[in-house]
């Protein structure tokens, strides 16, 4: 160093003080960039999991949502309109249903077939068939029942009405249970409650629902 081939500072700003002080802890900050090296490269392989995971269901949710897609942009719009009526129709015969039941008699019902009478002014009970229709009696039953008023239901043996008509076992049990809601004068409110709680139209078998009309005294 005397001769200058090693260059050196003074004692207030040494040289090789400092440099071997950063040589020195050259080998610990090469560590700790290689810790965060290994931390970034497990965080880029989650990253590139959830990724394709993310790449997967939204490629999957594309193909799900495309058939919708395409309804919503050809069919939904005619499907509103038509719900609208429906719901309007729907509207004003459970009114017609409800205001009956205010102060007349299941008896009291016309069939699906009674004609419109001459008079338009003439006010004529609803047909039972709308509650036949809310109980969850398919359309082609109700035709098979379009000639039976509220009477003539409720007098009837349903076992024979469903023989003689070829209604199906499950129909026949909610036809039944149909009757005993008139009989105890639980029609119309509990019909939609009905089809979610009643036990006889669960039943799997015509030996299940014998027990279950034995056991209430039905026949």
């Amino acid at each position: 160093m005397t001769d200058g081939r090693i260059p050196m500072g003074f004692s207030c700003h040494s040289l090789w003080s400092v440099a071997h002080e950063k040589f020195s802890s050259l080998p610990k900050e090469i560590s700790e960039k290689k810790q965060k090296i290994a931390a970034l490269s497990e965080t880029i392989q989650k990253l590139q999991k959830e990724l394709e995971i993310a790449s997967e269901t939204h490629a999957s949710l594309q193909s799900e949502i495309a058939p919708l897609t395409r309804f919503c942009e050809t069919k939904l719009t005619p499907l509103i309109d038509c719900s609208a009526v429906f719901a309007g129709v729907e509207k004003k015969l459970n009114f017609s249903v409800d205001s009956h039941f205010a102060d007349s008699t299941v008896d009291e019902l016309i069939s699906l077939d009674h004609g419109v009478p001459a008079e338009k002014n003439e006010t004529i009970p609803p047909k039972i068939s709308i509650l036949f229709n809310c109980a969850g009696i398919c359309h082609d039953s109700i035709k098979k029942l379009s000639t039976v008023d509220g009477e003539e239901f409720t007098d009837s043996n349903i076992g024979e009405m469903a023989i003689r008509l070829n209604l199906p076992f499950r129909e026949k049990l909610m036809l039944k249970e149909l009757q005993i809601m008139f009989e105890e004068e639980r029609v119309p409110a509990d019909i939609a409650a009905h089809k979610e709680n009643c036990a006889l139209c669960a039943a799997a078998t015509p030996q299940e629902a014998r027990y279950l009309l034995e056991e209430h005294n039905r026949e």
